[in-house]
């Protein structure tokens, strides 16, 4: 478990949790996804909730 980004909305932390085989793998998923989530600014689960229609409009 570790800290992400804070929500630009409303200021509050944004724990992130991955699992892993070993401890080591399971820093480096969590590395991954605060890199996604700094480069791209939607999490995984934000990401899967975009509907075509959103998408579509921009």
């Amino acid at each position: 478990m570790a800290d992400g980004p804070r929500d630009p909305v409303t200021g509050k932390r944004n724990l992130i949790k991955r699992r892993g085989k070993s401890k080591k793998e399971a820093k480096k998923r969590i590395e991954d996804a605060i890199r996604a989530l700094e480069e791209n600014g939607l999490s995984e689960r934000e990401h899967k909730k975009i509907i075509f229609s959103q998408v579509a409009n921009e």
